[in-house]
């Protein structure tokens, strides 16, 4: 049986596109090479199929890491994670973006910017032609 992953309806178009390749979850369970159909939050209908490519355990906050911080890795890893782009200092808004839609979709105790949670890092690709 294949499960499924959801996602904000605004970064379905970033999946289908190639743009969104990244995705933190704090509570995933899926391995490399596992299949996932993905839909725009918990009730949105089918929207396509991913695969997956790695799963990396990471505390959340290792993005501001000063060396990681202060080079175009991050712009990159923000910009993967579909955030930030098209902003003329994108190296200083995009972690500051990807804070706010961290809080937005985590606000539980525990789960937050501030706290700092293990999360897996999962990098996906689109299965554009499906399965």
């Amino acid at each position: 049986m294949i499960k499924s992953i959801s996602f904000l309806p605004e970064f379905i178009p970033l999946i289908k596109n190639g743009i969104k390749t990244v995705t933190r979850r704090i509570k995933f369970t899926g391995n490399p090479g596992d299949i996932y159909y993905f839909k725009a939050g918990r009730s949105g209908k089918k929207e396509g199929y991913l695969i997956i490519k790695s799963v990396k355990m990471e505390q959340l906050r290792d993005l501001e890491d000063l060396e990681y911080y202060s080079t175009k890795k991050l712009v990159k890893e923000i910009y993967s994670e579909g955030v930030g782009r098209g902003y003329k200092y994108p190296y200083i808004v995009a972690i500051e973006e990807f804070k706010k839609l961290w809080n937005k979709i985590n606000n539980k105790p525990g789960y937050r910017w501030e706290d700092n949670p293990l999360v897996k890092r999962v990098t996906f690709k689109y299965l554009e032609k499906g399965l």
